[in-house]
């Protein structure tokens, strides 16, 4: 029993120093973004650079996509009224 997880041990720490950069690339990615998707974590184990992050803030004509996203705000013109102090609708 004890050879079987010497080996399994011996396998894992030969996996992952071989693949260490890779690592440390993906870990430095994380750190920067907080998520990447599967394909960045492809193109940082074959070594590419990831392209720049997209801001929050990007405007329809920065994504150049033309999808834009409508914003729907409640209707506050009519509506039930509530009792005085009940907490506002979500």
């Amino acid at each position: 029993m004890r050879r079987l997880i010497d080996e399994a041990y011996q396998s894992a720490h030969a996996l992952v120093e071989s693949h260490a950069d890779a690592m440390h690339r993906i870990g430095a990615a994380l750190l920067e973004r907080e998520t990447i998707d599967a394909e960045e974590v492809r193109m940082l184990i074959e070594g590419q650079e990831l392209p720049p992050m997209r801001s929050v803030l990007a405007t329809p004509s920065d994504t150049g996509s033309g999808n834009v996203q409508q914003v729907l705000k409640p209707d506050t013109r009519s509506g039930p009224s509530l009792p005085e102090g009940s907490p506002s609708p979500a």
